[in-house]
């Protein structure tokens, strides 16, 4: 989890979830966590370099609303989780896709090309399927990352004073190197030797 923890620090989709500094650290880790665990049972999460690259995927068929049903989670945190899910999930087509809910770099690897070998098998997965990716993101730099990478726009709303911008790959044919990971510990464990 050091990985998508590090890489997301400064995100603005997390300084909405969690605006208390003091917090900010526990909660992130629990909501890390436990979109982690819904994504290995489902065995789509994928690792590259040992844990400095991640990607976690909701494959067709998954239930929508991950982030309101997070245990951990109760009172004004809960009910922005929710509110940005309630925002979100209209946005999202109803029929089969896949979707890219997280993919997140070690700043330490920031530049690396690390990232298309995490996203390559959720990609092939779609494209063997003849289905959409989706993904979502409030960050302009990786709309246009995104946009170099085959995505389109498809939406954009305003959470408050939250910009948030759905976008759509169609299925294309790739064959991406990548490696699997089977479970939240096996990932730790390799994030800790690449960052001996």
């Amino acid at each position: 989890m050091t990985t998508v923890l590090s890489a997301l620090r400064h995100d603005p989709v997390f300084a909405f979830f969690f605006p208390d500094p003091e917090t900010f650290d526990l909660d992130s880790r629990a909501l890390v966590g436990h979109l982690f665990d819904k994504r290995v049972r489902q065995g789509t999460v994928w690792i590259a370099c040992g844990g400095a690259s991640v990607s976690m995927w909701k494959a067709p068929g998954s239930e929508r609303g991950d982030l309101g049903v997070a245990p951990e989670f109760f009172g004004e945190t809960a009910n922005r989780l929710t509110h940005y899910g309630d925002v979100l999930n209209p946005l999202l087509p109803k029929a089969d896709h896949w979707y890219l809910g997280v993919v997140a770099t070690h700043p330490h690897h920031a530049g690396s090309g690390l990232e298309p070998a995490v996203m390559g098998p959720g990609l092939q997965s779609a494209a063997e399927a003849g289905l959409p990716v989706y993904l979502e993101t409030s960050v302009l730099e990786n709309v246009d990352r995104h946009r170099r990478e085959g995505f389109v726009v498809e939406s954009q709303v305003m959470l408050r004073d939250l910009p948030i911008w759905v976008m759509r790959k169609d299925p294309i044919s790739l064959s991406p190197n990548f490696k699997t990971s089977g479970t939240r510990r096996d990932m730790d464990q390799q994030e800790h030797s690449s960052e001996q």
